[in-house]
């Protein structure tokens, strides 16, 4: 019997695939993680370890969280996106990228004085990926795709070389190779790979992002149809709008 432990929502399902007379039908435990009026769990490592956001109260507080074995551990304002499997959290904090390492936290700060930004990912070496604010562009305060890889916010850049435009950086695989969404020059948004500074569109047409890629270059995300508009359908799982595909040198197969 295999099991898996999926985050989904504020509960944790334990998914047990078995060759029994059940045949192939997988069989799920759900535990809800409590404590909380409302939670949302956003991600989990190999240990079993979920982090999220949750509120004790309506219209109340949200707080970062990190929840082991039963226990649900209050980080602090804020809210957490991602672990790694040596127990490092990050997300956002008073409107910072925050890291929570043994439940202490560092502000990650951004590209600009006084900027917001937030951590969504990080790997097994301490590398994290997100957004932050920058100053340099048409738009108040636009997104750009960064990562911390000693602490201080880089810059990636977008498709647009005069860097106008947006980004985001949602995942970062073990290789560090970074995951998430650009903007051309016509601010339309493509799926987008970072592996040595600058983007690589991993799909050729536009209106999609990627949200994740694993060590073996398969990445997830989303798309939808238009000019830079978000359809009804987006974030739907259906096969018109959701995609798996994979990149393997400089690809997408």
């Amino acid at each position: 019997m295999l099991k898996r432990i999926v985050a989904l929502g504020s509960l944790v399902l334990t998914l047990s695939i078995s060759t029994s007379a059940l045949g192939n039908t997988p069989q799920y435990t759900i535990v809800d993680l409590g404590n909380a009026y409302y939670s949302q769990a956003f991600g989990i490592n190999n240990q079993g370890q979920v982090v999220g956001t949750k509120t004790t109260a309506f219209n109340g507080h949200w707080n970062a969280f990190v929840w082991e074995n039963g226990v649900m551990t209050d980080l602090g304002r804020g809210a957490a996106y991602a672990v790694n499997n040596g127990g490092v959290v990050v997300g956002q904090s008073e409107n910072v990228a925050a890291r929570w390492d043994s439940g202490v936290r560092t502000n990650l700060g951004s590209l600009v004085q006084d900027g917001w930004s937030t951590a969504f990912a990080i790997n097994d070496s301490g590398v994290i990926a997100g957004r932050s604010h920058w100053d340099g562009g048409d738009q108040q305060h636009p997104w750009h795709a960064c990562t911390w890889p000693s602490g201080l916010a880089t810059d990636l850049g977008t498709f647009d070389y005069n860097n106008r435009y947006q980004s985001e950086a949602w995942g970062i695989t073990p290789q560090g190779d970074v995951v998430g969404w650009a903007q051309d020059t016509m601010a339309e948004e493509h799926s987008a790979i970072w592996t040595s500074g600058s983007p690589s569109k991993l799909r050729g047409d536009s209106c999609n992002r990627a949200y994740n890629m694993n060590s073996s270059g398969q990445f997830v995300g989303v798309s939808w149809g238009g000019h830079n508009t978000h359809s009804s359908r987006m974030g739907a799982l259906k096969s018109d709008c959701s995609f798996l595909r994979m990149y393997m040198r400089g690809r997408v197969q």
